[in-house]
């Protein structure tokens, strides 16, 4: 299976802080070294700048292709209620989500029947701010307070957030391909 658009690679290491115009110029988290397609993708982890671009830009995180229909959100969640709904997984177009529900997390989700599909006619981008000094004491967040520290800044942008969608629950049965 081919990796999403947004996942992270082994090659992409580090972070560094410098401004991102998708977010008007505030400082944003970036692989500090590395491209997409350098070393083995890391399935499960996102590439913060690719993340914020398809959110914004309303880009499929498979394709990386404009969203020019309804995109399609996957919630793994048990949830009925849905309100004050923020996601960090940008949207999925039609045609990548068959391979989108090939996903092991989504495969997972469809067998606990903990699977919400979305089509999402609008939605609003909200940003997440990672702080210096801020999460759990492991070695990436250690990383990221380096990195703020090196660029002078107590706070960057990390993710963007697709935030208070309107749209219809759709069936997952119905996406995939006979």
């Amino acid at each position: 299976m081919k990796p999403p658009h947004i996942t992270a690679w082994s090659g992409e290491v580090g972070y560094e802080i410098r401004p991102d115009p998708l977010v008007g110029e505030h400082p944003a988290v970036f692989a500090a070294r590395g491209q997409q397609g350098e070393g083995a993708p890391v399935w499960g982890r996102i590439s913060e700048e690719r993340q914020r671009r398809a959110v914004v830009l309303r880009h499929c995180q498979v394709c990386d292709q404009h969203l020019s229909a309804p995109g399609l959100a996957f919630i793994l969640t048990q949830d009925e209620t849905l309100e004050g709904l923020l996601l960090t997984e940008p949207l999925v177009c039609r045609a990548c989500a068959p391979a989108a529900m090939q996903c092991p997390r989504v495969r997972e989700a469809i067998a606990d029947d903990g699977l919400v599909v979305i089509e999402v006619a609008r939605y609003q981008v909200g940003v997440q701010i990672l702080r210096l000094g801020e999460g759990e004491p492991n070695d990436a967040n250690r990383e990221l307070d380096a990195a703020l520290i090196r660029a002078g800044r107590r706070s960057a942008v990390g993710l963007c957030i697709v935030a208070n969608v309107e749209g219809q629950r759709i069936d997952p049965a119905a996406l995939v391909r006979p």
